[in-house]
């Protein structure tokens, strides 16, 4: 009941999910346009592009989160709750969980209208989108801990605005960075952006070594992250 509760409530903001929906499909047809002349490799950069655009707005997504944590544990609200015979202290993380599969939904129609309408090359998408949803989570479950920590709404959401921008900027999804250790290790495994993104790499050309890496970095963070929306939430209940 608690399920459906919170995924009727997130529901209701239609005009922000077709946003978070529309506004990476501009900029990737925007891009795909200006690369259009390419004679080679053209489905490669769109590729990129979506791949890039798609785990940058997975940030923007987690104000979903971000919201729904506040409004019932940072206000009266979760005095009702807590009158309430559910147990709440799951509550942050099935929110977490109903959000990340809309921003999944989100994530999987942009990557078939650049796979079908823009001639994105993805050697296998059915296989990139497990790491599409490890990605979320790690957005999601980043935000729902700065939320529950600051006790702010605004602080959450900008927080998660910042890191849409800052981590695909480490991963060098913007624009290359000098040469040196320091920022190799950032661009490959540095941020949670650079994880996804070396495992969709990997899983594009082949290479499983540093993919497999990074994929179980990404496990092993859902599920040390997820313990700590836990812990939070019941220090926050008490």
């Amino acid at each position: 009941m608690m399920f459906k509760f919170i995924f009727l409530r997130m529901l209701r903001d239609y005009i922000g999910h077709i946003a978070l929906i529309l506004f990476p499909i501009v900029l990737i047809s925007i891009f795909a346009y200006i690369y259009q002349d390419v004679a080679e490799g053209r489905g490669h950069v769109v590729a990129f592009l979506t791949t890039g655009f798609v785990l940058m707005f997975h940030y923007f997504a987690a104000q979903y989160s971000v919201e729904f944590i506040y409004k019932d544990l940072g206000t009266p609200m979760k005095d009702r709750l807590l009158a309430s015979p559910k147990n709440i202290a799951l509550f942050p993380l099935i929110a977490i969980a109903l959000s990340s599969v809309i921003a999944f939904i989100q994530s999987l129609i942009v990557l078939l209208y650049a796979t079908v309408i823009l001639n994105a090359d993805f050697p296998s998408l059915i296989a990139l989108l497990p790491i599409f949803f490890l990605a979320i989570l790690i957005a999601q479950l980043i935000a729902g801990i700065i939320t529950l920590v600051t006790k702010s709404s605004a602080i959450g959401s900008g927080s998660a605005i910042g890191m849409g921008i800052l981590f695909p900027f480490l991963a060098q999804f913007n624009s290359p960075l000098p040469d040196n250790i320091f920022l190799n290790f950032m661009r490959d495994f540095g941020t949670p952006v650079s994880l996804a993104m070396t495992s969709i790499n990997g899983v594009n050309s082949g290479d499983m070594q540093d993919a497999t890496i990074a994929i179980i970095v990404m496990i092993g963070l859902i599920g040390g992250l997820s313990l700590m929306v836990l812990t939070l939430t019941r220090r926050v209940i008490r």
